[in-house]
């Protein structure tokens, strides 16, 4: 078995562990304030590489979308918002394609295309997967004001989460 296919599974499987057993038991928020919610499980999907197959991400953002599901007792959401981000993953390339293009074979990571690259590709991944999340779990527009307070404080703390994963582990692929 090729040793980058096993290294994606075993950060998949060690990232998949930590939301389920560590971040999900993590409540920054107290009482009517509960707006805090960290998620790092989007990252395993950012992390993916270019060339895998389309329909091979979806199948596995579905699958381990519901394996998440399972854990935080949300009927479908996690599935929905992951099979979300790998399909709209293969845009968010193409928007932000460098000059040279993609090394095919190689991950999104800041090792491979920088700092101001990953950034934006995290900061649109997670944005979008977020924001999916907790619309579909509140899933009325009575309740905008509580979505995008989530979503904007959940994202923050978020975001600095994986980019304390990235520059502390700094994945290679």
């Amino acid at each position: 078995m090729n040793r980058a296919y096993l290294q994606q599974g075993l950060r998949f499987l060690i990232i998949l562990l930590v939301q389920v057993l560590i971040l999900k038991r993590i409540n920054v928020g107290s009482g009517d304030f509960n707006y805090f919610h960290l998620f790092l499980f989007p990252l395993c999907l950012l992390l993916l590489p270019y060339n895998m197959p389309k329909i091979g991400a979806i199948l596995l953002g579905f699958i381990s979308g519901l394996m998440l599901d399972l854990f935080y007792d949300t009927p479908g959401i996690n599935a929905a918002c992951s099979v979300l981000l790998t399909f709209i993953r293969p845009v968010i390339h193409l928007w932000l394609e460098p000059r040279g293009g993609y090394t095919m074979n190689a991950s999104p990571t800041i090792r491979s295309m920088g700092n101001r690259w990953f950034i934006s590709y995290a900061a649109i991944g997670m944005g979008i997967y977020i924001l999916s999340f907790f619309s579909l779990q509140a899933f009325s527009f009575v309740f905008i004001l509580s979505i995008l307070l989530k979503s904007i404080f959940s994202f923050i703390l978020s975001f600095i989460l994986i980019l304390i994963y990235m520059y502390v582990l700094q994945p290679e692929n």
